[in-house]
């Protein structure tokens, strides 16, 4: 993940900061891994 932020990063050359945002039909399992997401988005949001 940080590797494709840095790709991201150097590709487009934005100094802005980036949101991680994982897109999920059940939500996030918090894990070791699942700190570089910053917030989630689950079908309930999408469909209020």
């Amino acid at each position: 993940m940080r590797r494709r932020i840095e790709l991201f990063r150097s590709a487009t050359k934005t100094r802005k900061g980036l949101m991680p945002t994982m897109i999920s039909c059940y939500g996030l399992k918090r894990n070791a891994n699942s700190a570089m997401i910053q917030s989630v988005i689950t079908l309930d949001d999408l469909f209020k």
